[in-house]
């Protein structure tokens, strides 16, 4: 959260809708960013996050640098996509080789704050462009996580799976 809330201290068009964090996240949050902060509970639950999502023009994914962080497509990004909202994150292994050329993700380099803060700016400069990958979105979600993809994957996976032989135990 550290190299969004330090991008988003740097681009004065951009308000921040921040659900969860770290109480010394949220407490850093508050003071860097005042009026084009609004907190929201720790959690809330999916009626909430929904309206939130719809509410949202852009969605923030994670921008670390960490071994988790390279390896996952963060599911809060899922949920983005899911609801029809673009969403920008950190370039990584994961979210390049998931989602790279769906038109509905931005990327910025992971944790570096100045070059996200450029990517914010420039977006905040196009709205046209957040908006025509806001109408991508859902497109995108069910081309790489809706039920029918994921029920394909598990076929998949399952038919790798080595057969069990007759009077194996279960």
């Amino acid at each position: 959260l550290g190299t969004l809330l330090d991008a988003v201290r740097c681009v004065p068009a951009v308000q921040l809708t921040l659900v969860g964090g770290t109480a010394a996240d949220r407490a850093r949050a508050t003071a860097e960013l005042g009026p084009r902060l609004r907190l929201e509970p720790a959690f809330v639950d999916r009626a909430r996050l929904q309206e939130l999502l719809a509410q949202s023009q852009l969605v923030a994914g994670v921008f670390g640098s960490s071994g988790k962080a390279q390896r996952v497509v963060p599911f809060k990004l899922v949920h983005a996509l899911a609801a029809g909202r673009p969403v920008l994150t950190a370039a990584t292994p994961a979210v390049l080789g998931w989602l790279d050329g769906c038109g509905a993700v931005f990327t910025a380099p992971a944790g570096d704050a100045a070059q996200l803060a450029a990517r914010l700016q420039e977006l905040a400069g196009a709205p046209a462009g957040v908006e025509a990958a806001g109408a991508v979105a859902r497109a995108a979600y069910d081309r790489h996580f809706g039920t029918e993809r994921l029920a394909v994957r598990w076929r998949e996976l399952l038919d790798r799976l080595p057969s069990p032989r007759l009077g194996d135990a279960a």
